[in-house]
């Protein structure tokens, strides 16, 4: 209701180039907006259909990624550490 009083507001009288502006802005916002939406599904898409992000549930780290973060500390106090590990390991007979 807003904008419908703002864009009547700058179509009757001097600012009738502000109310242009401002509709050219608006359908500029809508384009992006659907674009945007258009690549977030793609994004989406592209995780397990069912499972999705494992380490994310939104913008946040999942209750997963928390579980798996805290079971890694118990073993290691700095990521740098797991270099140490060797790959191969050696069989004492």
């Amino acid at each position: 209701m807003a904008d419908i009083l703002r864009y009547y507001m700058y179509t009757t009288g001097e600012d009738k180039k502000k109310g242009d502006e401002l509709v050219k802005v608006k359908a500029e916002q809508a384009f992006c907006k659907a674009s945007l939406e258009k690549e977030i599904v793609k994004f989406h898409n592209l995780f397990h259909p069912v499972w999705g992000q494992l380490f994310k549930a939104g913008y946040q780290d999942s209750r997963f990624a928390q579980q798996v973060a805290s079971y890694a500390c118990i073993y290691t106090s700095h990521p740098s550490n797991l270099y140490q590990v060797r790959r191969v390991r050696v069989r004492l007979a």
